[in-house]
């Protein structure tokens, strides 16, 4: 409820602001009220999230199956075979690791951005959604279809 009550006094802020700029294009002020709403999810993770998706980010460039299966929260969420799974513990999980971290998904990690963004009340995500935590930093689900050209 307080995240819904910030939400809406930053975005009359930034409205305030881009309303300011009465020389700016309405693609400037655009591009403006885009940035400051970045600035305003990042700035809203909670600085021990932070700290644990780096060090989760660090594991999956090297594949550190172990450590990945840490970060976990379980159940976890999956896409498997076009569907989406619960894996109830570390052992599901690292089970279908494969199915998680195929070439295709690792490659679309290497490409998103692991700057952590808090959306509404949906959790903590990086890139586009591919990866979702619980505001502790806890991965909660991999989208492992959602890719990056």
């Amino acid at each position: 409820m307080l995240l819904r009550h910030r939400n809406i006094l930053v975005l009359a802020t930034m409205l305030l602001t881009a309303a300011a700029q009465a020389n700016a294009t309405p693609a400037q002020m655009d591009a403006e009220y885009e940035k400051q709403m970045v600035e305003y999810q990042q700035a809203l993770v909670p600085q021990d999230a932070k700290i644990k998706i780096r060090a989760f980010h660090t594991a999956v460039k090297a594949l550190d199956r172990n450590s990945i299966a840490t970060s976990v929260c379980y159940p976890v969420r999956i896409m498997f075979r076009d569907k989406q799974i619960k894996l109830d513990n570390r052992e599901a999980f690292l089970q279908h690791f494969d199915a998680v971290f195929t070439q295709r998904f690792n490659n679309t990690l290497a490409k998103v951005d692991w700057t952590p963004s808090v959306i509404g009340d949906k959790g903590i995500t990086i890139g586009s959604g591919q990866i979702w935590f619980d505001m502790n930093g806890c991965v909660v689900t991999f989208n492992n279809n959602w890719y990056v050209m």
